[in-house]
């Protein structure tokens, strides 16, 4: 729900740059929001994304779990690609099969990206029926303790329900 959303206000196109700048305030900020937040499981977009802003913020969580193993000890982590597929990826990725209305939960959201659909539509909207692609990068110190995965739709269900932290300002562009 909108109201359980954290909106940070970083810049669209600009997340690369924040990195650069601001790394510490933007991690010290990520790193508060989990303390408060208290998540099992972490969805991030992985460093291999081709798109900037979703690899800078892959970069960023990758640095956090590296710099503050204590603070992320206790979850699962997972990476997720938007833009691209590189073999090694493919090769260590769960696919998770959804359901028709998980895949409408997703165009809807697709739905509200109105800039984004502006140029590219269908390709846009073709994301929804595609099945999720996620990667464990949970370090083995901290996988050894986690209970494995029994069923990987709740995986997908989560995703699709939680309260987001979004990085941008707005939720409609």
């Amino acid at each position: 729900a909108r109201a359980e959303a954290q909106f940070l206000g970083w810049p669209d196109q600009g997340l690369s740059a924040l990195l650069r700048s601001d790394r510490a305030s933007s991690l010290a900020r990520l790193r508060n929001l989990i303390r408060e937040w208290g998540p099992t499981d972490l969805f991030v977009p992985d460093v291999a994304d081709r798109h900037r802003d979703h690899k800078a913020v892959g970069l960023m969580f990758q640095s956090l779990f590296l710099s503050a193993p204590e603070s992320v000890s206790e979850i699962e982590q997972w990476s997720y690609l938007v833009h691209g597929l590189p073999p090694a990826f493919r090769r260590q990725a769960h696919a998770l099969a959804q359901t028709p209305l998980q895949a409408d939960t997703k165009r809807r959201a697709i739905s509200c990206h109105k800039t984004q659909l502006k140029l590219s539509r269908r390709r846009f909207l073709q994301y929804a029926d595609r099945p999720e692609l996620f990667r464990n990068i949970t370090p083995p110190r901290a996988l050894a303790a986690s209970p494995p995965l029994t069923r990987p739709v709740e995986l997908v269900e989560a995703a699709l329900s939680a309260a987001a932290i979004h990085p941008y300002a707005a939720a409609n562009d």
